[in-house]
């Protein structure tokens, strides 16, 4: 059973995060900057989108698997709401 304070944490993080791509939501989480979700689009492009970002990011060092992960659970939540 969640605590209080963690389901009033799911329901922020549905509503803040709708819409958002999981490099708008690290940024969000303070996880990583504009300027790295800017520099994993170029590989991204250049490589002709056959890597997921978040998998560009943990290869550059930039951001744990985990993180990543979490990120990616949050915004499978906002879309479902």
């Amino acid at each position: 059973r969640k605590s209080r304070s963690a389901v009033v944490l799911s329901i922020l993080e549905q509503y803040f995060e709708y819409g958002k791509r999981l490099g708008e939501i690290l940024i969000d989480l303070k996880m990583i900057t504009p300027w790295q979700v800017e520099q994993a689009l170029e590989i991204q492009e250049k490589e002709g989108h056959t890597r997921p970002i978040g998998q560009i990011l943990v290869e550059q060092g930039w951001i744990d698997e985990g993180v990543v992960n979490k990120a990616l659970r949050i915004q499978e939540r906002a879309r479902h709401t």
